[in-house]
């Protein structure tokens, strides 16, 4: 067995002669995989959706395709796509790390061809790997379903996630006990495989003839290789951790040192961004090393015991390496430069903060129990723009405004609305569970949201259907209608099919997609705007939204700097709990000058706003549209 190294040095040393090569070699490997294969990936992802009769699958419509036979065997190719890539990347670090010592970028290159021969195989061992560990956690799988069903199945989950009672600790300790037993067979059987890259790269064999050998080289030693890996794994991760966190905290501390300069603004985003992809790109060079040192000691020890050299190949140079040399890295350098000035302006990009929306979450949830009349008087009075509502529709035909299936975790009674009347459901106290003042409040019609909104505040209602059926979509056309605010209102909802039968009964109106996760382009979706969770908004996704037409909603974002970020990265509304801070915080940028407005649009895409969060102040309510 080979000598266990337990430091972080004893794992680089070795390294060291051929570190520069292995950095080079990850750099042509990123780049090749950004700028030609994730696009190639994301066509092939598009093209099977649309095989489907789908642009994109989200939510309810994710779960659902991937219960299906095909949508199944799509996303075990896309998982194995995924995985051979990752392979791949790691095939090219044991192919520089076999090769004599060389320059740099020669032995890059010579990696990359010797790897274009074997990346075949390497696909083949990626979907075999995915295939035999699916097989391996279903069964975990489908029991955890029937724990979660079990346990957490009779009331809505926002009760058992907010009041906690025993169900939800039976679950979580039943389930972790699932989870940790499913990774550590997952774990012995990946250890099992540790050797079986280096097998199909440096002996040719195939991908079912390299997980064998690699199952029989290793048995009696996993334990071992395991704690290997792990090890190296969670010390790069921590110096890579460590190190992103001082880049940025030195960024946060030269911002207040700029001055009123464009050109310091603009030399620190491209240092800043040029700074994170060094971190990002010799961490997963480092990673790679140390994974592909640990696998050909292994490999190696394996060829001893059996009393032989490895017969490891040497990748072979290209033509004229270096006329190739000088041009690609000339062609690097100058699309380097490029992608760092383009990031540097686009994170100097004005974003005109006045468009943003301050959407109030289920009115001023913060201020008012949610979903209330008291709290969208709470809305109103904060000065929100919109206040969003969840609506629902009852056993006789009525349309309700509350969040979750029953009424356990707002009322502490466990009446289901699908299942219960209007009377029953509005015959519960809401109101006094929070605050005694806030007594007598109870589960709302949309009919009197509609009237109070009127003339103050435009209505966003989310559209939510726990059961198959119902009339949902026609009812709220109904009373919207029956209450003249066609004009004051937008709907939502997160079941695609409602979206689409809103679409059709009332094209006019402004009906969005409401997305947690999601498969394919949310871009592309066929909605007058998307409202995603917040930490999956990105500045490219909000750029190719609005460039398609839509606006970006994003929730629910509630603290000072979230609420920053989410101005920064040019969103069109705001979901959030806090609608008064919001609005103050909208007013304050509004009020800076275009260098201010930049500093702390950067500063926000730092995680750290420049100036604390301001205090509400007491002025009227503004003009509503």
């Amino acid at each position: 067995m080979p000598p266990l190294r337990t430091s972080l040095a004893e794992i680089l040393g070795p390294l060291r002669p051929r570190l520069p090569a292995l950095v080079c070699a990850t750099l042509l490997w990123r780049c090749l995989v950004g700028m030609l294969l994730v696009p190639l990936g994301l066509w092939i992802v598009r093209g099977l959706l649309e095989l489907d009769g789908r642009t994109v699958a989200a939510d309810g419509e994710l779960a659902a395709f991937a219960l299906s036979p095909y949508g199944a065997c799509v996303l075990a190719l896309l998982a194995s796509l995924a995985l051979g890539l990752g392979l791949a990347g790691q095939a090219l670090a044991l192919l520089v790390l076999a090769a004599p010592p060389g320059k740099a970028f020669e032995s890059a290159l010579s990696g990359l061809r010797a790897l274009r021969a074997r990346s075949r195989a390497c696909f083949q061992l990626a979907w075999r790997v995915v295939l035999r560990c699916g097989l391996l956690v279903l069964p975990f799988a489908l029991a955890l379903v029937f724990v979660v069903r079990h346990y957490l199945g009779a009331h809505d989950i926002n009760y058992y996630l907010a009041e906690r009672p025993s169900e939800l600790w039976s679950a979580l300790s039943i389930g972790a006990l699932l989870l940790l037993a499913a990774a550590f067979l997952l774990a012995a059987q990946l250890a099992a495989w540790g050797i079986a890259l280096p097998l199909l790269l440096f002996e040719g064999a195939s991908a079912r003839e390299a997980l064998r050998a690699s199952a029989r080289a290793t048995r009696g030693s996993r334990r071992a290789l395991f704690a290997q890996i792990a090890g190296a794994a969670a010390s790069l991760l921590a110096l890579q951790a460590l190190a992103a966190a001082l880049w940025v905290a030195l960024a946060r501390a030269a911002l207040p040192a700029l001055g009123p300069s464009l050109e310091s603004l603009i030399l620190l985003s491209a240092l800043w961004l040029l700074g994170t992809a060094v971190i990002e790109l010799c961490g997963g060079a480092l990673r790679s090393a140390c994974f592909a040192l640990l696998q050909q000691s292994w490999y190696r020890t394996r060829h001893a015991s059996r009393g032989g050299e490895p017969a490891i190949s040497e990748p072979q140079l290209v033509s004229s390496p270096r006329r190739v040399s000088a041009w690609f890295a000339l062609a690097l350098l100058g699309a380097a430069l490029f992608a760092l000035l383009s990031g540097a302006l686009a994170l100097l990009d004005d974003v005109p903060i006045e468009r943003c929306r301050i959407i109030a979450h289920r009115g001023s949830s913060h201020a008012a129990p949610e979903n209330t009349l008291a709290a969208i008087r709470a809305a109103i009075a904060e000065r929100a723009d919109m206040v969003e509502i969840d609506v629902q529709e009852t056993r006789d035909g009525a349309v309700v405004v509350l969040h979750d299936r029953d009424l356990m975790r707002v009322g502490g009674i466990a009446l289901e609305v699908a299942r219960s009347s209007a009377a029953e459901l509005r015959g519960v106290e809401l109101g006094a569970r929070r605050e005694a003042r806030f007594a007598g409040e109870r589960v709302p019609l949309l009919d009197e949201v509609l009237e109070l909104a009127r003339g103050r505040i435009h209505v966003l209602i989310e559209l939510k259907r726990y059961a198959p059926g119902g009339r949902l979509p026609e009812l709220v056309v109904e009373r919207v209608e029956a209450a003249g605010l066609a004009d004051g209102i937008s709907c939502m909802s997160m079941d695609a099919e409602l979206v689409r039968r809103l679409r059709a009964l009332r094209p006019s109106w402004r009906v969005g997609a409401l997305s947690a996760v999601s498969l394919g382009n949310l871009a592309r979706v066929d909605a007058a705007f998307v409202a995603v969770r917040a930490s999956r908004a990105s500045s490219a996704f909000v750029r190719e939204a609005q460039r398609r037409g839509k606006e970006v909603y994003v929730w629910t974002v509630n603290e000072p700097v979230a609420i920053a970020r989410a101005f920064a990265l040019g969103v069109d509304g705001v979901i959030t709990d806090h609608p008064g801070l919001a609005h103050a915080l909208r007013a304050e940028r509004a009020e800076q000058d275009g260098l201010e407005r930049t500093l702390a649009r950067f500063a926000a895409l730092l995680g750290s706003p420049l100036t604390p969060p301001p205090a509400n102040d007491d002025e009227g309510p503004p003009e509503i549209p």
